[in-house]
């Protein structure tokens, strides 16, 4: 049902509480989230193997990402919700908190694109990788690229772009990013679709693709092997992508309905959906871990001591 330029969606309620139990969410998922990163780091980093995969290099980079976000970025959500003001009041927390919201979080988004497409080359066209000018041109560049691309651009607008900076405390944000003082409608048009609007659907693009070509190459062309071999990455890809779309695309969905036709979705909608995009920062460590090889074994040596069996010879009489 719509009523004034608002799609009403009634069963959506939320409890008077919500501000509440979002915080404990907030630092709930923070909590258990942070030695899951360290646990999945450690793994990925101490074997020269899984340091060196190439499949793993976008993935380390863009969990790094959320990894900032979550230490710092989340931190700065919840002191604002404790406390509804940026106190002690400094610039530079406000500027900090910005260019983590903007930067470091594109920064991950922008990871997953290229991570998402590179699949499509490491399962497809590997051979592309045989030669060190190959990698040069099909992994290490473009993955330059993508990750550097959101927190560069983004700390060029918020610190150094000429525009006036007005801090209102009160403001999540501080009301800032100020750097859209003078852009053209062009550049302003640029920053809503190719950031906010392309990105997460252009993931699930590049994913169901992938699915499509390994489906169709496993029953058509009969190429089991492809799928033994790529496991790996398969399943890895699939676990990340999957926390992004489910939980940060139907925000991004709803904004696109708004900007084309106008109408938007309830409050209680709105207010549901907003947090959820910060979700894959919490969640990805554990979609990550649980494509780990030999999961089990490596949570056995954390959790539980080896038993060290000692031989107890008979002292001599």
């Amino acid at each position: 049902m719509i009523e004034n330029n608002k799609i009403n969606v009634k069963d959506i309620y939320l409890p008077p509480n919500w501000t509440n139990i979002k915080f404990s969410l907030y630092l709930f998922g923070q909590i258990i989230s942070f030695p899951c990163y360290l646990f999945v780091f450690y793994h990925l980093l101490i074997k020269k193997t899984a340091r060196t995969a190439l499949y793993n290099h976008a993935t380390m980079i863009m969990l790094l990402f959320n990894f900032i976000y979550l230490t710092i970025g989340i931190a700065f959500i919840l002191r604002f919700m404790k406390l509804g003001v940026y106190e002690p009041f400094s610039p530079i927390f406000c500027l900090t908190n910005q260019i983590v919201d903007r930067g470091i979080w594109f920064g991950a988004v922008f990871s997953m694109i290229w991570l998402s497409f590179e699949r499509h080359i490491l399962i497809f066209h590997s051979h592309w990788h045989h030669t060190k000018r190959g990698r040069w041109l099909f992994h290490y560049i473009p993955l330059s690229i993508f990750a550097l691309y959101a927190p560069c651009f983004y700390l060029y607008m918020i610190f150094i772009y000429p525009c006036e900076h007005q801090y209102k405390i009160n403001i999540y944000l501080c009301d800032g990013p100020w750097y859209s003082c003078s852009l053209s409608p062009s550049f302003r048009l640029f920053l809503t679709f190719g950031h906010n609007f392309v990105p997460f659907p252009l993931i699930l693009i590049l994913s169901g693709s992938v699915l499509f070509r390994v489906i169709i190459q496993k029953r058509r062309l009969q190429r089991g092997n492809m799928w033994r071999q790529n496991r790996k990455i398969i399943l890895q890809f699939f676990s990340i992508s999957t926390t992004y779309i489910i939980f940060a695309l139907p925000l991004t969905v709803i904004n696109i309905i708004r900007r084309i036709n106008g109408y938007d979705v309830d409050t209680n909608v709105r207010k549901l959906l907003e947090p959820m995009a910060s979700a894959p920062a919490i969640i990805l460590p554990y979609a990550t871990a649980i494509t780990l090889p030999h999961l089990k074994e490596k949570l056995s040596k954390l959790i539980f001591f080896k038993r060290i069996h000692r031989t107890i010879n008979p002292l001599p009489s």
